[in-house]
């Protein structure tokens, strides 16, 4: 694990410890608002079919969640980050750890809304570009 600092650290969630995400979600209100992923999904059905799911801890507060979400086409990445953690690089810091987690032969998809910035921004450095766009989505690919 490449993390940056001693007092942040990378936890692979899995059903043995799934509260995990849901500590992170209730440090999230504005962030849930362009993260929809769990609006429609509960948390128990999808961590059996993500490829990868992680939380990143910041002195023992989960204030980040990735998932690599398996398709028959690709897999999908979901990121977010709590409200209060948004803008301090947590993002970066954790689009490069699950990204690490990924074969490089198999696709990487993503949707974001077209007026997050900021994520398209991060998603851009990452190496991802725009497949696709709509009224008010746009839907990236990790390109090769």
């Amino acid at each position: 694990m490449s993390l940056y600092k001693k007092n942040i650290k990378l936890i692979d969630v899995t059903s043995k410890n799934i509260e995990l995400i849901y500590d992170f979600l209730s440090r999230c209100k504005y962030s849930l608002k362009t993260f929809r992923y769990f609006a429609t999904r509960r948390v128990e059905d999808v961590i059996i079919l993500h490829k990868a799911t992680a939380v990143l801890s910041y002195d023992n507060i989960i204030v980040g969640y990735a998932h690599l979400d398996r398709d028959p086409e690709c897999l999908w990445l979901g990121i977010c980050i709590a409200d209060d953690y948004i803008g301090r690089g947590f993002g970066n810091l954790l689009m490069k750890e699950i990204l690490l987690k990924n074969k490089p032969e198999e696709k990487i998809t993503l949707t974001v809304d077209k007026n997050n910035n900021s994520a398209i921004n991060l998603y851009k450095k990452h190496g991802f570009v725009p497949i696709e766009t709509t009224e008010k989505i746009i839907k990236m690919q990790l390109a090769k």
